[in-house]
């Protein structure tokens, strides 16, 4: 396989982000209530979609200003520059799925002087309320408010090496699409529990010379399950 196929897909929160600030955001601005509903949600008793319309309906009296300094205390990994600079020299193309919200991202990014495509779910500030919206939801993912899954499936091919990058809940659904993860965390273990290969990282440096080393080996093979899975998907099943 040529390494211009190796497509990656790489989580935010807990993964480019150095934390959750997703979370980091809705206990800043929501209150520490807000770990009610995202105990409900990770029990599988209400939707991440209905998990952020309850959080946000908490917060009152929000500025753009008050965004800003909040994002001014949140940090990017210090070596995923320099990964995604890899990517675009190696040609292997690069998307950000998260399930935060665009308005730390795209805030966190341009300090970086990042520009990277992404898909991810998007907030407002209006009258000192936030207003959300789901471009990428769908009704049967239950993982997320923004459909990993999906994402993954409509931006690549069949002949595409996927490479899904990950931590958190929110992932767990489109490592079963990847051929080959790798993750931290509850993604780690749930790797483990559901027997899907993966490799442990701690940094991009890691990931880095993990691609490196499988394609110096041409040993780049699609996982059987995960093309099954994708085209599946493909085939609208």
């Amino acid at each position: 396989m040529r390494a211009h196929n190796i497509r990656i897909f790489c989580d935010f929160d807990g993964t480019i982000a150095t934390e959750d600030i997703g979370d980091k955001f809705f206990v800043t601005f929501a209150g520490e209530n807000m770990w009610t509903d995202n105990a409900l949600y990770k029990e599988g008793n209400i939707s991440g979609e209905e998990l952020y319309r309850r959080n946000a309906a908490k917060i009152s009296g929000i500025t753009e200003e008050q965004v800003d300094r909040f994002c001014a205390d949140r940090r990017i990994d210090p070596t995923f520059g320099e990964f995604a600079a890899w990517c675009e020299d190696s040609g292997h193309p690069l998307m950000i799925l998260s399930d935060g919200f665009d308005i730390y991202i795209d805030r966190l990014l341009a300090r970086e002087n990042l520009d990277l495509p992404k898909r991810c779910n998007t907030m407002r500030i209006v009258d000192g309320h936030v207003e959300l919206e789901f471009p990428h939801s769908y009704p049967d993912c239950e993982c997320a408010a923004n459909c990993k899954r999906n994402a993954l499936a409509l931006n690549s091919a069949d002949e595409d090496y996927i490479v899904y990058i990950g931590d958190g809940y929110s992932d767990f659904c489109p490592a079963k699409y990847a051929d080959m993860v790798f993750a931290k965390d509850a993604l780690e273990t749930h790797c483990q529990e559901q027997n899907i290969t993966f490799r442990r990282f701690h940094s991009f440096t890691d990931v880095r010379e993990g691609i490196e080393s499988l394609a110096a080996r041409n040993n780049l093979r699609h996982r059987n399950r995960a093309a099954q899975l994708r085209k599946q998907l493909w085939l609208g099943g």
